[in-house]
Order: C-alpha cells, then structure tokens, then sequence
C-alpha cells in the first residue's frame, strides 16, 4: 500500500476537491485556538467567530453593548473598537471575574477555518 502524507499551512492552499476519499487530520496550532480555550476556562459564556470585524460588530449590536465584547486582531494587532485582541493573556481569569464574565465574545483572527460560519 501506497501511503503519503500531503501538508497545507494555510486554509487557502486546501482545494475542496483534495478531501474526496481521503482521511484528513487537522491540526489547529494557531493562536487563535489558545485564545478562544482561555477565554471559555477563565468564565465566558460564548465565543461565537465572525467573518469580519464588522460582523462582529453587528452582532455586539445585536446582542447587546452590555452582554458582549468584541475581541480580534488583524496581524497581531488588536482590531481598532475592539475590548480584546488575541493574546491569551488579555482573557485572564481576573477579568472575567471582574466586568465581563459571563458576556457573549464576538470573535474576528486574522486566520480562520474555512468552515467556521457553515
């Protein structure tokens, strides 16, 4: 049996029709992911990802300027508006225990799985 091992660091390398009768692992190493985990264990509520930074925004508008922070980078930065950008650190327990536990997190890395909105 032939076997190989076929590697694509970005999302956008992956074409759809290279799935068709493969096993596929996926390995998330981003940032993102430890930021997302940090935020859950240290008491918010949600983190819900977004397209953009602007759908994040309608959402926070939609949900309530009080029950939600909008949180995201672009290239490391945090996203100009926003309460949190994507360092761990930032999603420290004692900021949930403070003002924002319990809030809904609009989401928006730079870097995302394409199928985060299906």
């Amino acid at each position: 049996m032939n076997r190989s091992v076929e590697v694509c660091f970005l999302p956008g390398e992956l074409e759809e029709s290279w799935l068709t009768g493969r096993t596929v692992i996926v390995v998330d190493l981003l940032r993102a992911s430890t930021t997302i985990a940090h935020a859950l264990f240290n008491g918010a509520r949600d983190v819900i990802p977004v397209e953009s930074p602007e759908k994040a925004r309608e959402l926070r508008d939609s949900i309530g300027r009080d029950a939600a922070l909008l949180c995201g980078e672009r290239s490391g930065v945090k996203i100009d508006g926003f309460d949190l950008g994507n360092s761990p650190f930032e999603y420290a327990l004692f900021v949930f225990l403070t003002a924002f536990r319990a809030r809904l997190l609009p989401f928006e890395p730079t870097l995302k799985p394409r199928n985060t909105q299906r």
